[in-house]
């Protein structure tokens, strides 16, 4: 069984799993972005640059996210012809 199987329109599970993704990337972002402010201090330059782009990474990967969400909502909800 796929994850996106889970999510599925109709699955049984689609609302546990809609209620645990509302909560993944609200934490998930807080969580990076806590660590972003505590490596400020860090001195090697490098360790800082990769979390940083770790933090991107995880705005990018939450924006994505939410746009194919949205996208596959509004397949649902539009019929076709």
């Amino acid at each position: 069984m796929a994850v996106s199987d889970l999510s599925a329109v109709g699955a049984p599970s689609a609302e546990l799993a809609g209620q645990l993704n509302a909560l993944y990337g609200p934490c998930g972002l807080f969580s990076i972005m806590t660590v972003c402010v505590a490596s400020q201090n860090l001195k090697t330059k490098v360790l800082r640059l990769g979390i940083y782009f770790f933090a991107a990474m995880e705005w990018i990967s939450d924006v994505g996210y939410k746009l194919f969400h949205g996208w596959q909502m509004l397949t649902v909800v539009i019929p076709r012809t």
